[in-house]
C-alpha cells in the first residue's frame, strides 16, 4: 500500500516526474534481466551455434515456410461455396 501511495503522490506533483519514474524504472529492470541473463547462461562457441542453426533452426524455419504454403493454399470449402482464403465483401 506504501509503494501505491507513493506513486499517487507522484503523479499528485506532476505528471511528467511520474513519467520520468517509469521510464527510469523500466530501464533499470531492462538492464537487470539483460545482466542476470548473461551472468546465469554459459556463452555458446562459433560450432554450438552453428550446429544449433543447421541441425534445429534451419529445418523448423523449412516446416514452417512449407506449412504456411499449405495453409495458404488450402481450397477448403466452408459451407457457403467460397473457399477459406477468400475475402468477404
Amino acid at each position: 500500500m506504501q509503494a501505491l501511495s507513493f506513486l499517487n503522490f507522484l503523479d499528485f506533483i506532476s505528471p511528467t516526474l511520474s513519467g520520468v519514474f517509469w521510464f527510469g524504472f523500466k530501464v533499470f529492470m531492462v538492464l537487470f534481466v539483460y545482466i542476470w541473463v548473461r551472468g546465469t547462461f554459459p556463452r555458446y562457441r562459433y560450432d554450438q551455434l552453428m550446429n544449433l542453426g543447421w541441425k534445429w533452426l534451419l529445418p523448423i524455419s523449412l516446416a514452417n515456410v512449407v506449412l504456411t504454403a499449405l495453409v495458404l493454399t488450402s481450397d477448403t470449402d466452408n459451407g457457403n461455396g467460397r473457399s477459406g482464403n477468400e475475402v468477404s465483401q
